[in-house]
């Protein structure tokens, strides 16, 4: 049997040349396989921020309609490490710890977390509440029509005008009363030298004493002395029911040495539109002293936003004086420039100063009297107001309540305001109105201050910190590519490739 050999040339190229042929290929696939792990990388790193964002502080969202991380972890410090580590734990769930993929078959792209550090954090107290008050304002302003910000733009407005006409009654007063203590001193002094004078020539000077006395009310020696009186028991009808609530300033965020974030927060909610649609989420997510009793840590909460004092009675006080001086300035405004009503205070002073005894204090006692009327008219308002009754922004003489017979016993016409009624603005409005001319950039730490205390109020907050909550973070995350066309053996020996991935998240 004849054999035939086989020269083994050609199997050989063929084999070399199939081996180049697949070791292109196959780098030509890892090379495709480190891109695909990179973009995966990312993907991995950008879900892991987002699933610990998952983690945000439910009762925030519940009672204040914002979305926070609370950083501390039922902790009242800021935990970074915990957030970094829950941070890894997401990331290795999500890329498989053995590059095998969630499901366990075969992963194309395995990673595997090394490590991971958060480089930076937004807290919702930076920039004295800005990042909170972006945020509250973002998160409502969808439900907010137009309507609002007319409103907000018309209450400023208002609100400017009775702060001039509130500043016009004070220098006023002030001006009015120096001149007339003056111009009473001069008729004291003129009187006396009247009577040496006399005494000197032997002749004998009137006696006002054998003058039969005419009997004439002087309402500005009662309100004077009702001025001195607490302010709260004048426009409450029971001071006893005033809530006695107190915080402590120095512990809250706005008193306190606060933690400190390094990131950089959008700021894009600004202007009058953004000042409105705040000023309508502090009234609609605080207390006021005319809603029913609230169980945070003061009653009277935007009178705190208003305010900023320690008690509430210190908080409904501070409101109740603004309100006081509010009113005063448009109902002077509204006395003086009614005929009518200045003729009345004319007769009165003429007569009062014809008590005194000098016809020349009569355009002094004059503007005193509309001075102290409107002071009576103004704490019939601010009674009326707290009763749960509305109050005209400006008043005329048909719409105007209290006489000028009725000056004097002021105290008695005050029960009458009890009952409420009457048109124009609410309580609620008028805070609204004092929101607007109010100091705007400490509203924010004011409203996080009340937020804390409240939530820490709870069993499941009570180690709640609002310098704790984060809104963003910036992450560095540092993965291993674990083989797949080569050989353990050779990973050791070459290495295995591995990549680091930077990005930041937020609320």
């Amino acid at each position: 049997m004849k054999t035939y050999g086989y020269r083994g040339t050609i199997t050989v190229f063929f084999s070399i040349l199939l081996i180049l042929f697949l070791s292109l290929a196959c780098t030509l696939v890892e090379s495709a396989r480190v891109q695909g792990a990179r973009a995966r990388a990312g993907i991995l790193t950008e879900l892991g921020m987002f699933s610990v964002f998952g983690e945000y502080e439910r009762a925030l969202l519940e009672d204040y309609d914002v979305l926070f991380l609370d950083g501390g972890y039922g902790k009242e410090t800021l935990e970074a490490a915990t957030m970094e580590k829950r941070l890894k734990e997401y990331m290795e769930a999500n890329a498989g710890k053995k590059g095998g993929g969630l499901l366990g078959g075969f992963q194309m792209f395995p990673l595997r977390m090394e490590e991971c550090a958060v480089e930076g954090y937004a807290l919702m107290t930076d920039n004295a509440g800005s990042v909170f008050y972006q945020q509250a304002v973002k998160n409502v302003k969808e439900t907010l029509g137009t309507e609002i910000v007319s409103r907000y733009l018309e209450w400023r407005k208002e609100s400017q005008k009775q702060e001039q006409a509130a500043k016009e009654y004070t220098e006023k007063s002030q001006s009015n009363r120096t001149e007339l203590a003056r111009m009473e001193q001069e008729v004291r002094k003129a009187k006396e030298a009247e009577a040496l004078a006399a005494q000197e020539n032997g002749t004998a000077a009137a006696n006002p004493e054998n003058t039969p006395a005419v009997q004439v009310e002087n309402p500005l020696e009662i309100i004077e002395k009702i001025k001195k009186m607490g302010i709260l028991g004048l426009v409450v009808k029971d001071e006893s029911m005033v809530s006695s609530k107190t915080t402590q300033i120095s512990e809250l965020p706005s008193g306190r040495k606060r933690n400190q974030g390094n990131l950089d927060m959008d700021e894009s909610e600004s202007g009058l539109t953004a000042e409105a649609i705040f000023q309508d989420y502090l009234v609609q997510h605080f207390p006021s002293m005319t809603d029913k009793e609230s169980e945070g840590a003061l009653d009277y909460q935007v009178e705190y936003i208003l305010g900023g004092k320690d008690s509430d009675q210190e908080n409904l006080k501070y409101v109740v004086n603004r309100l006081l001086l509010l009113r005063e300035g448009t109902n002077f405004l509204c006395a003086a420039g009614n005929a009518q009503m200045r003729g009345q205070a004319q007769t009165l002073a003429a007569a009062v100063a014809g008590v005194i005894g000098s016809g020349l204090l009569t355009p002094l006692v004059t503007t005193a009297l509309l001075l102290a009327w409107a002071y009576g008219e103004s704490l019939l308002d601010v009674r009326t107001l707290l009763a749960g009754g509305r109050v005209e922004l400006i008043k005329t003489a048909a719409t105007w309540k209290l006489s000028l017979e009725n000056l004097g016993r002021i105290l008695e016409v005050l029960g009458e305001c009890d009952q409420g009624g009457g048109e124009g603005l609410n309580y609620e409005e008028y805070l609204r109105v004092l929101l607007a001319a109010g100091s705007r950039e400490k509203y924010p730490m004011r409203a996080l201050d009340m937020i804390e205390a409240n939530l820490r109020r709870k069993e499941e907050t009570s180690a709640f910190r609002a310098d704790n909550c984060v809104a963003k973070i910036a992450v560095k995350a540092d993965w291993d590519i674990p083989p797949v066309f080569i050989s353990p053996g050779n990973a050791l020996l070459w290495g295995t490739p591995a990549l680091t991935v930077s990005g930041s998240f937020g609320y």
